[in-house]
């Protein structure tokens, strides 16, 4: 993706996500992709947070709220720990979603991790989803591919009908439960836009169509909020970066092992290239 970057594919079609992030298309691990050059990333706009790269979540599905998972591919096929968890209900938002397990009530969603992708027209379906799951008593997992991006989003657009909050709360709640939860540039601009113009609706479409929430979901969400910031400032959010790309400190070792297969082309300006897939990749990255 960049001049000098590399990253294995371990045989297996890989798909690129915004910053390097290379997911197998049969997801069974993660691989970061070393970068050299982040000045040549899109610029981070001012009013949306940074993508953080202080943790790849690779397994467990992660508590948000009660009743409420986000996780991965891997552990939307982990049947115990869904028995454990509770989980009954199942939100799969990813580009080939399918139903994969017996006895497991599904909502399937086929969508690309891509800045483009609309998400929110989903938005009702999916909040319609997991609160009647919750109201039931049940657990309801939400996942995508790595668990970091397009489940976040329907999950922060969760969060912000049932409370009060915004979408940057909204999303610091989600991070306190699971901290490498990152949406795409812009996803952040569908739930920006979603703030102004349509969450209140959506609020008064929830108490028409179920009543007031016995969830006490605004109480504990502040809980967690107060957690992460005891003295009532907002929770920190990192100096934006110059670009919307920041180097991982270290490469993991599986792909530091296998540096091999897969090459930046020479003509990186192009608006796309081809991997060692059965389809073609859109070009993140552009020149400033």
């Amino acid at each position: 993706m960049f001049p000098g970057s590399r990253a294995s594919s371990a045989g297996r079609p890989v798909g690129w996500l915004l910053c390097g992030l290379c997911v197998p298309e049969n997801p069974v691990a993660l691989f970061l992709c070393l970068c050299r050059a982040p000045a040549l990333c899109v610029p981070v706009p001012p009013t949306l947070l940074p993508r953080r790269w202080d943790g790849v979540c690779l397994s467990s599905q992660w508590k948000i709220l009660p009743g409420l998972y986000i996780g991965n591919f891997k552990d939307a096929r982990d049947a115990e720990q869904l028995s454990r968890n509770k989980v009954t209900h199942i939100l799969s938002v990813h580009d080939s979603a399918r139903p994969m397990l017996e006895g497991v009530k599904y909502l399937c969603i086929p969508a690309a991790d891509s800045p483009s992708q609309n998400l929110t027209r989903h938005f009702r379906e999916s909040i319609k989803f997991i609160h009647e799951c919750r109201l039931g008593g049940e657990g309801c997992l939400v996942h995508c591919l790595a668990g970091v991006s397009r489940s976040v989003t329907l999950v922060v657009a969760y969060i912000m009908t049932v409370t009060d909050f915004g979408w940057e709360d909204a999303l610091h709640t989600v991070r306190a439960g699971r901290s490498c939860a990152n949406p795409n540039l812009g996803f952040q601009r569908q739930l920006q836009e979603f703030e102004k113009h349509q969450v209140h609706q959506f609020r008064q479409w929830l108490r028409e169509e179920y009543g007031e929430n016995p969830l006490r979901d605004a109480e504990a969400a502040r809980s967690i909020l107060a957690v992460l910031s005891p003295h009532g400032e907002q929770p920190h959010v990192r100096p934006l970066p110059l670009s919307s790309c920041a180097p991982p400190r270290r490469l993991p070792l599986a792909a530091r092992a296998s540096l091999r297969g897969l090459h930046a082309p020479q003509s990186w300006k192009k608006e796309r290239f081809w991997a060692p897939s059965r389809f073609p990749l859109e070009y993140a990255f552009k020149s400033p």
